[in-house]
């Protein structure tokens, strides 16, 4: 069983590990900065020409974002300093020509940094989560065919495959809430105090990542208490509230405020964006961050649109959906639970002010705001009939599921160097797989080093036998009588 899991394990870490972006995400940007400086200088404030988002305190600048992206990025920093400092300096030219402002200088090492964060952290979590996955499908009594393919379909047939190939706040969150929800359940019995309050302080972690994660933490809190007999609810509860206290403070002392965000500044002021300007200031307008009301123009666009329609980016979400409810007599709280993560997720996002803000930035490939409920909701697919037909078309419709968020994760650089208003982004599934067609399959990382693209096609085929190989094993001795 151990072999079975390393192989496993391996198999889901090697596709986010080889599509890394090497470019990285702006929105990482200042919180690598941060960390470099923190290891360095042994400070926190950073310069206003290494990074975009950030927040101006004081006459000081810091970093935008939550503190979670620093904490995590500053010991592999501090561990990795030595050969990072060894490896060529001149890396602007891989930096992202990005759309909302001129290029700007970028930390020492953070090119090198943000792509180390990938293949040590972003991927490990990754496959950790759906290696959990799968044992508790096993453990439930799934087939062969829904214990390996459910996991390997959350992980590189959704939006999840791109946001895990860079150092995403958004999926770097769900990863740690993802794991602690996984590992809870496959407890045979209740996790003793230090355990539940490590679960529940990983928890607040991830919220400390990304704000927004309270509220699929807030639903899996409510969901595990419900289970006595997986954590110590007294001990998890401790282990949250005691995360949370230190992102106040955090908070406090640095911004006087329960958030930056009220602090953050556009280096350039403004941004325009279909014929209108915007700025950070549009954005704290209303009750509270911004947040108003749904919009049935941004429900279309978050849902079905081919600019962020998550049922296009994700398909096979929709047969997700209908197994759930063909399994209602049947349905278990998890099922409950990821509806509930699904459409507390979309009416938050939905209610953001203005396009450039609900879509999560028009340069960014899908509805990155809704990764949290996709796991679960995917477990639906459990309860659609097993007849031939059924099996066909969750067949057919993760095949296609699996071929758009490949294109993500081969192009999505493209998509990040492109201007707000590039045509590829209004539709980008249909402009990438016009690239493919064009190009070919593609390795980010082997295209900003100038590798050919027939050394590209030929990694990418390896990859394909490798992955196909392993899974092809593994499937025939879960088969095999005990």
């Amino acid at each position: 069983m151990a072999k079975r899991d390393v192989c496993l394990f391996f198999l889901f870490w090697l596709t986010p590990a080889l599509f890394v972006n090497p470019l990285g995400y702006t929105m990482a940007d200042s919180s690598l900065a941060t960390a470099i400086r923190l290891v360095n200088q042994h400070r926190l404030d950073i310069s206003p020409h290494e990074a975009i988002d950030v927040a101006a305190v004081g006459g000081q600048i810091y970093s935008g974002l939550p503190p979670g992206l620093w904490v995590l990025s500053a010991p592999l920093y501090y561990a990795l300093r030595p050969i990072i400092n060894r490896l060529p300096d001149d890396t602007t030219k891989y930096t992202i020509k990005s759309a909302l402002q001129p290029p700007f200088e970028p930390a020492r090492g953070a090119f090198y940094l943000q792509i180390l964060l990938v293949w040590l952290l972003m991927a490990p979590l990754a496959a950790l989560f759906q290696l959990r996955m799968s044992r508790w499908l096993a453990k439930s009594g799934a087939g062969p065919s829904t214990i390996l393919g459910l996991p390997l379909i959350a992980g590189v047939g959704t939006i999840v495959l791109c946001y895990s190939c860079a150092y995403s706040k958004q999926c770097l969150s769900e990863l740690l809430i993802w794991n602690v929800l996984f590992w809870s359940l496959n407890r045979e019995a209740c996790a003793p105090f230090g355990a539940s309050a490590m679960a529940g302080w990983v928890l607040g972690l991830g919220v400390g990542v990304d704000y927004t994660a309270i509220i699929p933490v807030t639903l899996i809190i409510g969901f595990l208490i419900l289970y006595p007999e997986k954590v110590d609810a007294p001990s998890f509860l401790a282990g949250f509230f005691g995360a949370v206290a230190l992102l106040l403070y955090y908070h406090h002392f640095f911004f006087h405020n329960m958030t930056p965000y009220h602090f953050r500044i556009w280096p350039h002021g403004q941004i325009f964006y279909k014929g209108r300007q915007f700025t950070l200031d549009q954005f704290q307008k209303g009750p509270f961050l911004g947040i108003l009301h749904p919009t049935w123009a941004s429900l279309y666009g978050l849902t079905v649109s081919p600019f962020k329609g998550l049922f296009l980016f994700c398909p096979v979400l929709l047969l997700g959906l209908w197994g759930s409810v063909q399994g209602r007599r049947r349905a278990t709280p998890l099922l409950v639970l990821g509806w509930l993560m699904l459409f507390a997720s979309l009416l938050f996002d939905a209610s953001l002010q203005g396009e450039l803000y609900w879509s999560g930035g028009p340069q960014y490939f899908g509805p990155r705001y809704l990764i949290a409920p996709i796991p679960i909701v995917l477990l639906g697919l459990r309860y659609l009939r097993p007849t031939i037909p059924w099996k066909l078309l969750i067949g057919a419709v993760a095949a296609i599921s699996v071929g758009i968020n490949m294109l993500g994760a081969m192009f999505q650089d493209k998509m990040l160097e492109a201007s707000l208003m590039a045509p590829l982004l209004q539709n980008p599934i249909a402009a990438l797989a016009g690239l493919f067609l064009h190009d070919g399959p593609r390795i980010p990382i082997l295209a900003a080093y100038g590798a050919a693209p027939s050394v590209q096609h030929a990694v990418f085929v390896y990859y394909a036998g490798i992955l196909m190989a392993g899974f092809t094993l593994l499937w025939r001795s879960n088969r095999q009588p005990a």
